[in-house]
C-alpha cells in the first residue's frame, strides 16, 4: 500500500471498529481524494456504494480485517462495489 494513503486507511479502520459510518472524501470529508480506490486497487478495502451514495467499507487487511463501517440504513443492495457497477443506480441510470 503506498504511504500516501496509510492516513486514511488508519481512519477507515478507526470507523470500522467502532461501527460508525464510513467517512466521506475531500472535498466533503477527511478522506483524501482517490484514497477509497486506491485501497480497494490495493486489496486492502472492499467498498460498497448504496442509494444517495452511501458507503460501506469492509477491512480486508490488518487488525480490524473483517470489520465494516455501519450498514447503509435503507432496504436494498449496492450498485456499486469496488468501483464497478452492478446494477442500476436508484434513478434508472447506469454507472460507467
Amino acid at each position: 500500500m503506498p504511504r500516501k494513503w496509510d492516513r486514511d486507511f488508519a481512519i477507515l479502520e478507526a470507523a470500522a471498529a467502532a461501527g460508525e459510518r464510513c467517512p466521506r472524501s475531500h472535498p466533503h470529508g477527511e478522506l483524501s481524494a482517490g484514497a477509497v480506490s486506491g485501497l480497494v486497487e490495493c486489496g486492502m478495502i472492499r467498498s460498497e456504494v448504496y442509494a444517495q451514495n452511501y458507503r460501506v467499507i469492509t477491512i480486508l487487511a490488518g487488525p480490524q480485517a473483517g470489520k465494516s463501517t455501519a450498514p447503509c440504513p435503507k432496504v436494498g443492495a449496492p450498485y456499486m462495489i469496488n468501483g464497478k457497477s452492478i446494477s442500476p443506480r436508484p434513478n434508472g441510470t447506469v454507472v460507467r
